[in-house]
């Protein structure tokens, strides 16, 4: 799914995250409708973000569940 950020979130987003990062997200979703050039009904639905949390790193979480 498609996120959208504005304002501070967005700066916060762009200097925190990266691809495959884990995080928890609070916002609204909202659904788009358009035709393309060739008249075919379109749809897609993206959350506007209001709070984001940085979570735990998967390879932190990959290191932590092994067994020593």
């Amino acid at each position: 799914m498609d996120v959208e950020c504005w304002d501070k979130i967005a700066k916060n987003a762009n200097t925190l995250l990266k691809k495959g990062s884990l995080i928890l997200l609070e916002g609204k979703l909202k659904y788009l409708t358009w035709n393309d050039k060739n008249n075919f009904k379109k749809n897609k639905l993206i959350c506007v973000c209001d709070f984001f949390k940085l979570l735990a790193s998967s390879k932190h979480q990959d290191n932590s569940n092994k067994e020593t």
